[in-house]
């Protein structure tokens, strides 16, 4: 190669690497953002913030939040960011949302600034206010204090917050919700009360106003609905709208409103333990448990759900499972201590560790006194352990705090079949039936309800199947029962009630055969004076025990005569052993009993029926009045027609009940002041006996009444004046002659016949009560026997404790009731120139007048006083569209009901039993 070569090749080699040789690539700039419009973001973030609920109150915390690291931003949003974080701070308290750790400590922004110096004292307001939490979270991780520690922050700081927010919350909508908030929260510390609607009219358009105001301190579901109306994205509100539901027992639709907030606030632990508890209720025990888990796994000690998740898995039977959340919730201590305890020992139970389960037990008896499941759960432990002493004990301390609890009963009609204590052992079997008969209605009732929901038609049938399974085990035990209890009473030789049990035993197919065969055996032995031919003997034919004084509480033998009490002059009551009564009489033993009142006769006064004078009185008809409601456009309202007695009127009943006990105690003649039905009354059962009969009448009654009387045998002297006039001058007659003085609640067994209405009310409507009960009020007899009877039918187990609201009804001409009632005073004044045309209700003073007021404020009741004119009107439309002649005290009822339902007292769907208390027929002076 030549020289001239080298560099050729060299520079080819060059070009070579050149080429080879990898290119260096421009590096890309990426292009820069676009400029952020704060004054556009900030814009937004005011206009989220004037929106007012949850989600864009976050939002607009958020941006403010950013804005705060842009310089030329800090001074416009500094205010606005902590007036956010403090809004938004309180909804989450509002909702039981827990708190999240914040991006900056705003305690320490806002001390920082002077120019925020006055929010400072309304973050302590914030760290004071209680997270609501549904429940009992624990105080671990919800940020709150203890008890004691908010009690003293109460006392020390809650007067001097509020002062100082008082001015600012006329002019401050935030300041007006906070100040709602603390008030509604800590309203024992204020004996002023603080009206929401000032704040919202003090700031119209202002929805963190209206929200407050609508939560605090009760829910106004209708402010609710208007915030909803105007933005459906304040998802909130449905949460206070499905408490307000659940509040009325509506599930579904407090599951609704659970759902939509659920849907976009999914953080609340509120939320979620409701829709656990509605899940629960309706016995969807899967999806309960989910909503359960799910709280859990928000906040682990969350105690509610821990106790809810452990019974879940107790009702699926997973029952390892279920012992160690229980054992959890133990570990956590404090809250939910003795529930914990009682699931612990049921599932022990179920697993046969019975030993574990008695200490189990035992530390729950501790911490749950008085609770009849617990009871319950003791006594059969201990019977399976074979205690039976602490089984009976228990048991029958179960009883007593629940006469309804059939697996008590149950279980001790097993204890006493053990002990060969036969009648026992029926008592309690036919007790556990009773008990199951009234479960397995309530379920059909159940059924009824989801029937008629709202909710997704598979869903309904899938609950309905679950219910009408319950239904057939029910129905299994309490066939069980019920031979098992006829066994038990053929065995004491108690066939009536064996005859009873078993022909109920038999229609149970499994219990066909076997039933069949006792009845054929009890009827061998059946005595041939036949069923209901005589008393059964095992049960006294009345468990009268003393007489009580219903305002000193002197106690008094009941085998003696005696009008008022010798220490106070008040009317004085009957009282029964009730708890022999329970134990020897079921109430499913009236059946087939004579149609009147005396189908009760174990709970009145008569101890020898020898002196039992009885006209046919009682057991009146109680029927749905169709026409009537539709008339007024009620559903559910009945009549209880009393003028079907004997003599035409309600005093029958407590005359026959009076005149008896006279009778029984050796008195030869009685004395009555009276208005004309209670006189007519009187006459009659007096004249059944043989007794001699002085009735006082007005001078202006009736001529039938007067007429009635003297057919019937008795003295009749008329009296220029009122009742009160009459009862002065039977009083001459009575100290003079020695005449008994029955007059209304001056003796002690009127009330007692009169107090068979609420007996037969229960009966007739299959051991329920009504929500309401409207009574025309003169001496108050029947109201106060009636709230008597109720009282008496819990303690025997034929009814549970619910009431009804009663009302007195009296004429505006002759009202010491009704303004005694409104007065709130405990005796009624004498109510002057007393005037009205239903005679039975012209009473200007009851000597009984405290007993009554007392009944009307026990039962949550309520006094109307109506004009004569509305008394007869009400009584034409009863009339016309019931079938019925009533008489004007009657019409008072419906008059008095139609003024209860227009002011909203009485609402659409309650049910409502109106008395007519006597025949129209007698007060020929009205129609003429």
């Amino acid at each position: 190669m030549t020289r001239g070569g080298k560099p050729a090749l060299l520079c080819c080699a060059l070009s070579l690497i050149a080429v080879c040789a990898p290119v260096e690539k421009t590096a890309v700039v990426p292009a820069a953002p676009p400029p952020v419009d704060w004054d556009a973001r900030i814009a937004a973030a005011d206009a989220l913030y004037a929106g007012g609920h949850y989600a864009a109150l976050k939002d607009a915390r958020d941006i403010y939040e950013e804005a705060l690291a842009v310089p030329e931003c800090r001074a416009a949003v500094s205010e606005k960011f902590v007036r956010s974080a403090v809004a938004l701070d309180l909804r989450e308290k509002e909702l039981g949302i827990l708190p999240g750790k914040p991006a900056r400590d705003l305690a320490a922004f806002v001390a920082a600034d002077p120019a925020l110096a006055a929010y400072a004292s309304w973050l302590e307001l914030l760290s004071g206010l209680p997270n609501k939490i549904k429940g009992s979270p624990g105080i671990e991780q919800t940020g709150g204090r203890s008890l004691e520690a908010l009690s003293d922050w109460a006392r020390a700081r809650v007067p001097d917050l509020d002062k100082k927010l008082e001015e600012r919350a006329r002019t401050d909508d935030l300041a007006a919700a906070l100040r709602l908030a603390l008030r509604a929260t800590y309203f024992f510390k204020f004996q002023d009360q603080l009206a929401p609607k000032m704040y919202v009219e003090a700031h119209p358009g202002s929805r963190l106003a209206a929200f407050q105001a609508a939560v605090s301190p009760s829910i106004e579901p209708d402010q609710l609905e208007a915030l909803l109306a105007l933005d459906p994205e304040f998802s909130e509100a449905h949460y206070y709208l499905g408490e307000a539901a659940l509040l009325a027992g509506k599930l579904l639709t407090a599951e609704r409103h659970y759902l939509a907030v659920h849907e976009r606030i999914p953080g609340s632990l509120s939320v979620l333990i409701s829709l656990a508890k509605v899940a629960f209720q309706v016995e969807e025990i899967e999806s309960c448990l989910e909503w359960n888990e799910k709280a859990l796994t928000l906040l682990p000690t969350y105690r509610d759900a821990l106790l809810g998740k452990g019974l879940s898995l107790s009702y699926l039977g997973r029952k390892e499972e279920a012992l160690a959340v229980l054992g959890r919730l133990l570990e956590l201590g404090t809250y939910y201590i003795g529930e914990a305890y009682y699931w612990t020992a049921w599932n022990l139970n179920e697993l046969e560790r019975l030993e574990e389960a008695r200490r189990a037990i035992e530390s729950a008896k501790v911490r749950l006194v008085g609770v009849s499941d617990v009871a319950t759960l003791s006594g059969i432990v201990a019977y399976r352990q074979g205690r039976l002493d602490d089984a009976e004990k228990d048991l029958r301390e179960a009883l007593d705090i629940e006469p309804s609890e059939s697996d008590a009963a149950y279980y001790l009609g097993k204890l006493y079949a053990d002990r060969r204590d036969w009648l026992n052992s029926g008592i309690y079997f036919a007790g556990a039936a009773l008990s199951l008969e009234d479960k397995a209605k309530s379920m059909e009732k159940k059924i009824e309800e989801i029937e008629a929901s709202e909710m997704a038609p598979e869903r309904k049938a899938r609950l309905v199947v679950k219910k009408r399974v319950q239904i057939l085990s029910v129905q299994a035990t309490k066939a069980t029962c019920q031979y098992n209890g006829a066994a038990g009473y053929h065995n004491a030789g108690s066939f009536d009630r064996a005859l009873d049990l078993a022909r109920l035993a038999a229609a149970h197919p499994s219990f066909a055969e076997k039933a069949a065969e006792l009845i054929k055996l009890i009827r061998e032995r059946l005595p041939a004076a036949g069923k209901y031919g005589r008393p059964d003997p095992m049960i006294p034919t009345s468990f009268l025990s003393h007489l009580e004084c219903g305002l000193c509480g002197e106690r008094l033998d009941a085998d003696k005569l005696w009008n008022l009490c010798p220490k106070c002059g008040k009317p004085l009551l009957v009282r029964y052993d009730l708890d022999a009564a329970r134990a020897g009489l079921m109430r499913e033993s009236l059946a087939g009993r004579e149609p009147t009142m005396w189908r009760y006769r174990e709970l009145l006064p008569v101890r020898d029926d020898a002196f039992k004078l009885c006209l046919g009185e009682g057991f009146t008809p109680l029927f749905r009045a169709a026409r009537l409601e539709r008339e007024v456009m009620h559903n559910g309202l009945y009549i209880k027609d009393e003028g079907l007695n004997p003599t035409g009127s309600f005093k029958a009943r407590g005359l026959a009940a009076a005149v008896s006990r006279a009778f029984e105690l050796g008195v030869k003649a009685v004395s009555i002041p009276t208005a004309g039905n209670a006189g007519c009354a009187m006459s009659a059962y007096a004249s059944l006996a043989g007794l001699e009969a002085h009735v006082f009448m007005p001078a202006d009654v009736p001529r039938p009444f007067i007429n009635e009387c003297r057919v019937l045998g008795a003295r009749v002297t008329l009296i220029d004046g009122l009742i009160t006039d009459c009862g002065k001058a039977a009083r001459e007659g009575i100290d003079k002659y020695g005449r008994f003085d029955v007059s209304t609640l001056k003796e002690p067994y009127r009330i007692e016949g009169k107090k068979t209405m609420g007996y037969e009310v229960a009966e007739q409507m299959g051991w329920t009560l009504p929500d309401v009960i409207i009574y025309p009020t003169g001496g108050g007899t029947g109201l106060v026997g009636m709230w008597k009877a109720f009282g008496e039918m819990e303690k025997l187990g034929w009814i549970g404790p619910k009431r009804p609201r009663m009302v007195t009804v009296q004429s505006d001409g002759c009202a010491p009731i009704v303004k005694a009632f409104y007065e709130n005073k405990e005796f009624a004044e004498p109510w002057p120139n007393a005037r009205t045309i239903a005679d039975g209700i012209r009473v200007p003073a009851a000597v009984g007048d405290f007993l009554i007021l007392r009944a009307l404020r026990e039962s949550g009741g309520t006094a109307v006083a109506v004009p004569d004119a509305a008394i007869l009107e009400a009584t034409y439309l009863m009339g016309k569209t019931s079938g019925i002649w009533p008489a004007p005290e009657g019409g008072a009822t419906l008059a008095a009901f139609l003024r209860l339902r227009k002011d909203g007292w009485i609402r659409d769907d309650e049910s409502v039993i109106l008395f007519n208390t006597g025949n129209g027929a007698k007060y020929s002076h009205i129609w003429d």
